[in-house]
């Protein structure tokens, strides 16, 4: 009976390790309504971000995600909106202590069991990462202005490369699209490659 709980574990653990789930809080805010369906926009490169490899990457995976939730994505020229992509990671740190339960059953020679818990403990890296959606109306950005529409992520993990967790968190930024102004959705969903 033994040998099939280790063989469950490991198969479990085994199975664990190739579904990595990435916990992210979202939140929508803007005046209603949302925009429309169909609504034009450009993602634009903030000014530090021009002729950036890494933007330009995420760019693509932005225009997708927001030609998959109904707007009217362009490439180049004019839009109604312009998008803005912003996104950071702490990449130090804060270390985080983590405790582990381990529950076993000994059974001595006369059949009587006695079952105790165990505490393992350890430390890891977590990690804050943010992204940020900003639309501006077309043409109006003189600094004064107010974004039409911002939506924020927020998350944290061991994991600081923004590369690798991008792809998931543009799916997170508008998998509640338009979703209600001022509410947090916590998602989690699966790293996607």
């Amino acid at each position: 009976m033994r040998s099939f709980r280790i063989i469950g574990l490991l198969l479990g653990i085994i199975i664990l390790a190739g579904c990595t789930r990435v916990k992210s809080t979202v939140t929508y805010f803007y005046e209603p309504p949302a925009l429309d369906p169909g609504t034009s926009v450009i993602v634009r490169p903030l000014d530090s971000q021009k002729s950036d490899l890494e933007f330009s990457h995420y760019k693509k995976l932005v225009s997708n995600s927001l030609e998959e939730a109904g707007f009217n994505v362009r490439s180049t020229g004019k839009a109604e909106y312009d998008v803005f992509l912003q996104y950071a990671v702490d990449q130090q740190g804060n270390t985080e202590e983590y405790v582990v339960p381990q529950t076993h059953t000994y059974t001595n020679p006369y059949g009587v069991s006695t079952t105790y818990t165990t505490y393992s403990t350890g430390t890891r890296q977590v990690h804050q990462r943010e992204v940020e959606l900003r639309f501006f109306k077309s043409g109006n950005l003189d600094g004064t202005n107010e974004p039409v529409v911002h939506v924020r992520l927020l998350s944290s993990g061991s994991n600081n490369e923004m590369a690798y967790l991008m792809p998931t968190f543009v799916y997170q930024l508008l998998k509640e699209w338009p979703g209600t102004p001022g509410k947090t959705y916590t998602i989690t969903s699966a790293v996607k490659k």
